[in-house]
C-alpha cells in the first residue's frame, strides 16, 4: 500500500525528484525499524500528529476507499510491529517499528 500510494502521489503532483527510499535498522540480528520515505507532496502535519490517516474510511486520494493504510497498520500489528506516519517536509515518511 505504501508503494502504491507513493507512486500515485509522485506521478499526480509535480515533484522535482521521483524517489522512494527504504532504510532498515537491524540490531542484534532483529529488525528494530524500517523507515519508508518518498519524494511526493507529503502528508499534512495534523494528519501525522493524530495518525488520522490510519482510520478506516479516511482518504485524501480522489476515489480512495480509505482502507489501504488501515489494513497496513493492522497487518503490522499482527506481526508485532507499529506502523506510524512521521511529520516530514520532504514527502511522506512512515516508520514500521518492532514492538519487542
Amino acid at each position: 500500500n505504501l508503494i502504491e500510494n507513493s507512486i500515485y502521489w509522485i506521478t499526480e503532483k509535480v515533484c522535482k525528484e521521483k524517489e522512494i527510499s527504504i532504510f532498515i535498522k537491524i540490531e542484534n540480528g532483529t529488525i528494530d525499524y524500517i523507515d519508508y520515505k518518498d519524494s511526493g507532496p507529503g502528508i499534512e502535519k495534523n494528519l501525522t500528529d493524530d495518525q488520522t490517516i490510519f482510520e478506516p474510511g479516511f482518504s485524501t486520494k480522489p476515489g480512495g476507499t480509505g482502507l489501504g493504510l488501515s489494513i497496513a497498520g493492522e497487518a503490522a500489528e499482527r506481526c508485532g510491529m507499529d506502523l506510524s506516519a512521521i511529520g516530514s517536509e520532504d514527502g511522506a515518511y512512515f516508520r514500521l517499528q518492532n514492538k519487542g
